[in-house]
Order: C-alpha cells, then structure tokens, then sequence
C-alpha cells in the first residue's frame, strides 16, 4: 500500500508539472510572437505545403499541437481563415508535436553532456536570471519559457522515480499485460489523453515505461496512436459554440487521427503472427513511432482530402454551402 501511494502521489505529481511546464513554454512562445503567428498563418495557407511546413514549425515551436489547433478553430470561427486551408496546418502540427517526444528522449543518454536532465539546473537558474533581472516583456518571456524546459525534464525524473518503485510489482506487471492488447492500449491512452489534454505528457509516460519497465512495439504503438486521438478534445472543448467551419476543423483532426490510427492497428493484427512487434522498445523507438505515424498517414490522407472534407461538412449539415472548392 505504501509504494503504491508514492507511486500514486509521484506521478501525479510529476504529471501535473509536466503539463504546468508545457503550458508556461506554450504562452510565453506565444507572447513573443507578439501575435504575429496568426497572421503569418494567413498568408502561410495558400496551399497544403505551405500550411503543412508552417503547422509543423510553429507546433514545434510552441510543444503544443492543441495550441496550434485551437488557434486554428479560433480563426476559422472569427472568419480571418477558411476551412479548406487548414488541411495541410492540422497534418503538420501531428508532425511538428512529436519533437517533444525526441527532446523527452535525450533522457534515456549516458553521455551526461547531450542529456537533458544534466543541463536542467543551468538552464533553470538562467531562465529565472533573465526572469528577474530583465524589466523587457520579451526577455522576461525568454526566461519563462526556459524554466518551463526545465521543470518539464524534471518531472520525467519524478515520474520516472515513481514506475521504478512499482516495475516489479504483481499489479503494475498485471495492468502491463492488459496493455498487450492494441485495442485496450488504445483506448486507455485516448482516454487517460482525453483527460489530461497533452499527448506529449502520454508520450513521455511511454517513454518513461521504457526505461524502467521494458515494453514491447505491440504495446508502445497503440498508446502512441491512443495519444494522438486524445490530443483532439482540446480542441473539441474551444469548439463549443463556435460557427459550423470551426467545428469542421476540429471534426477532420479527429478523423485524421482516428482513421490513421485504425489502419495502424489493422496492420498490427495482420503482422502479429510474424512476432515482429514482440521485441522491445527504446524511449528513442517511441519517438520514432511516434514520427512515422503522423509523417505516414498524412501522406496517406493527402489523396482523399476533398472526400474527408466533404464528410466534414455533411457530419455539420452542410446542406446548402457552397461546393468546396479543394486545390
């Protein structure tokens, strides 16, 4: 009982720093823009490689896909962007989120100078120099977000130090087992996604397991999918009461990544009696999953873009619009 409750207490409590630290990195990146993210966004739209680059970037930029896709449902709703350019931002954003996963990664290094947390209390202590001592709003923001980098790296510690308590226990190997099914892993990470509201958060949990509790692909890759479906309520919640084009937006980054994620899974089933998936994964597979799933099916999705948005539009009732006019 009682290392089941360090267990609970540390992650937690690690969890919660983590998405307090992503937030704090997320608005102060935001703040020094200075707004200018959304209006490069309107005239980086003109097409889907444009829209797909810029999603990408500045959803590495601000470690938040939800912030990107949120932006994207405020914009379409205030009516400064259309629906049809947002295709190739919300691919991009899936793409630009999973560097997270390679910096959370770097963790895993035994050469102390390329990992993270070896530079945590530097960075920290610069971030709350600059933070104090400069009266200028940018580099107060420049400091904010350096302390965010370095809570975030600090909370992987602290969840990490909790698994490792509890990795040998009957009822933790037990809960593991229930995950060998792609369809449970799924469905619990979308959920427990869905909850927190940070597929990185999820991702970083995963990658924590690595490390203390070797898993297998069979088992990282549905959590990882499970992590890209749950990202989409973020964006769902900014959507109430927004205008029938917002709520499209929001509709094709569930569909995106609802249909990726099956025909992942699809493909598991089919190649599981060759036990290609048993082996185990390191934190840098899961970053690599993580990027081949989002690079691969937005490629795969590009083709059958004018039908996935058309069925956008009819789920809203799009009786009566105007024929979408897809380049």
């Amino acid at each position: 009982m009682a290392q089941f409750f360090y267990f609970a207490i540390n992650l937690l409590g690690g969890l919660s720093i983590f998405i307090y630290s992503m937030g704090v990195m997320t608005e102060s990146l935001k703040k020094l823009s200075a707004g200018k993210l959304e209006k490069s966004l309107k005239t980086a739209t003109s097409n889907d490689f444009k829209g797909f680059i810029w999603g990408s970037v500045v959803t590495a930029l601000l470690h938040s896909s939800s912030a990107l896709t949120v932006m994207l449902v405020g914009l379409v709703n205030s009516g400064l962007l259309s629906f049809e350019n947002t295709f190739g931002v919300i691919v991009g954003s899936n793409v630009g989120t999973t560097l997270n996963a390679w910096i959370i990664s770097l963790t895993g290094l035994k050469l102390d100078f390329l990992n993270p947390k070896f530079w945590v209390p530097i960075i920290s202590f610069l971030g709350l120099f600059i933070k104090i001592l400069s009266k200028d709003e940018r580099k107060q923001n420049i400091g904010l977000s350096l302390m965010g980098f370095s809570l975030l790296m600090y909370s992987m510690q602290i969840m990490s130090a909790a698994v490792e308590v509890v990795k040998n226990l009957a009822w933790f190997k037990d809960f593991v087992k229930t995950l060998e099914s792609p369809i449970t892993a799924l469905l619990i990470s979308s959920v427990f996604t869905g909850i927190i509201q940070s597929s990185s958060a999820t991702i970083g949990i995963v990658e924590t397991l690595t490390l203390t509790n070797p898993i297998t692909y069979k088992i990282a890759i549905p959590l990882v999918l499970g992590a890209n479906i749950g990202t989409c309520v973020t964006a769902l919640l900014s959507s109430f009461g927004a205008n029938k084009d917002a709520k499209r937006v929001v509709i094709l980054h569930f569909a995106l990544n609802i249909l990726g994620s099956v025909i992942c899974i699809a493909v598991m089933y089919l190649i599981s009696p060759f036990r290609i998936l048993e082996g185990k994964i390191s934190m840098s597979g899961v970053a690599l999953v993580h990027t081949l799933f989002n690079i691969i099916s937005g490629i795969i999705f590009v083709p059958f873009k004018k039908a996935l948005m058309n069925f956008c539009i009819k789920v809203t009732g799009g009786r009566g619009n105007p024929p979408l006019q897809i380049r």
